[in-house]
């Protein structure tokens, strides 16, 4: 699956692609 991480700056990761950030776009 491809995730649109909008803010790359925040200490959380994306449980879908692993990259920091709290705001996801989930395609």
């Amino acid at each position: 699956p491809v995730c649109g991480n909008i803010e790359k700056a925040r200490p959380d990761k994306c449980s879908i692609c692993g990259v920091p950030g709290d705001k996801f776009i989930k395609y």
